[in-house]
């Protein structure tokens, strides 16, 4: 819903520079109601009137997005209907997207998996035509109707995993996809190497930019690298920050952590959870057993890639302090040989990677979810063991 309050603002109004402030007086005029409709009705009367047409728009993508929600049927695509400025009902245009993101969402479990997949489903839905550009060794053709560019990645040399990709975002097929089909707006997820193609071809071309930021990069550097290289890191982000027409965040305290550093024309992306998917009725005395081992006593545990920025080791102390807990550990990650290791002797169960309804079923059986994770940007298995009717204990960070 965000993306699209400011994906029709920035195609709306030319020149780009003049596109920009209007976003961001825009987003300062709704933030109240952002991720509520309340919001959107009662700040349409201080809307400049060249954009009540645009905020009739996103007020229907508003409409759209709480519909599916609730588990309303969607409308059929290309075809979505909203009020316009007289009170009206017309069609909403239909507008041509291209995402960057890495690592793919089609191959590499996280967060963000999860975030562009759904953003991917909700534009098709409501009929825009959605281009994903991604670094994959075995991408689909394509996804929910949008086409996909896989592109060859390289994998990061201190994180061992053959899914975690990267790219530089340069594809003869990308300039050739342009050309033909010149996007309305660009899309790329940040930090990471796409940036710098989505630039490239956004300055070229002159294509407004969204950049959306979801890796804390400045917090994981010291653990896997050199902390000399933060300060570095940091430029970096305020040069991207300044290329694109908004930055997306996550959560108001990384929209916080980014405006301290210097960076501008911020937003928040609305979090939200899949809470059909996830659900108390999923909760299994079968699933239980599994995650204890079959021993009696309570289960707590937590879901995510097993990577040594997740401060999972510290969950022992837990173990040593509470006996007869047992600790289920739920995911796959670089780190889980070492884990394995750290917590033998204990009462701890590794599941390795599960998904679908054996995944709701995990979150729902927890007696306690534990987010020991002192860098996530947002978190989103936090509300996913909400919405299973599961207790969150977390790390005051």
């Amino acid at each position: 819903t965000m993306l699209s309050r400011t994906w029709t603002t920035s195609t709306a109004v030319k020149p780009r520079a003049k596109a920009t402030g209007d976003a961001s007086r825009w987003c300062a005029t709704v933030r109240a109601g952002a991720g509520a409709r309340v919001g959107v009705g009662a700040a349409r009367a201080r809307v400049p009137a060249r954009m009540r047409g645009i905020f009739s728009d996103a007020d229907a993508r508003y409409q759209r997005c709480d519909a599916r929600s609730m588990g309303a049927r969607a409308p059929r695509r290309g075809v979505v209907t909203r009020s316009n400025a007289q009170g009206g009902v017309g069609v909403t245009k239909r507008r041509r997207v291209a995402i960057f993101v890495e690592p793919s969402p089609f191959s590499h479990v996280s967060g963000m998996k999860n975030r562009f997949l759904r953003l991917i489903e909700n534009l098709r839905d409501m009929g825009d035509d959605v281009v994903v550009i991604t670094p994959d060794r075995n991408p689909p053709e394509e996804y929910y109707g949008a086409k996909v560019i896989g592109l060859r990645g390289f994998v990061l040399p201190f994180y061992g995993t053959d899914t975690l990709l990267l790219s530089f975002g340069f594809d003869g097929r990308i300039a050739k996809e342009f050309r033909e089909n010149k996007p309305d707006l660009v899309h790329c997820a940040v930090p990471g190497g796409m940036i710098n193609g989505a630039m490239w071809y956004c300055k070229t071309m002159n294509i407004p930019l969204v950049e959306s930021y979801h890796t804390h990069i400045p917090h994981y550097i010291p653990r896997y690298t050199w902390a000399g290289l933060v300060k570095p890191m940091w430029d970096f982000i305020r040069f991207w920050n300044k290329q694109a027409s908004t930055m997306l965040v996550t959560s108001s305290i990384m929209e916080e952590e980014l405006r301290s550093m210097g960076c501008t024309n911020l937003q928040v992306w609305q979090k939200g959870v899949d809470t059909v998917a996830f659900n108390p009725r999923f909760k299994s005395e079968e699933m239980k057993k599994r995650l204890s081992g079959g021993r009696d006593g309570p289960v707590i545990g937590c879901v995510g890639r097993l990577g040594a920025e997740k401060n999972l080791y510290a969950l022992k102390t837990i173990l040593e302090k509470c006996p007869g807990v047992n600790l289920a550990i739920i995911g796959d990650g670089p780190e889980r040989a070492a884990l394995e290791k750290h917590f033998a002797g204990t009462n701890t169960v590794f599941t390795g990677m599960i998904t679908g309804d054996d995944l709701a079923a995990a979150y729902a059986s927890l007696d306690i979810f534990i987010m020991p994770s002192e860098s996530e940007t947002l978190g989103f298995v936090v509300m996913e063991s909400m919405a299973s009717g599961v207790p969150v204990v977390a790390v005051a960070a």
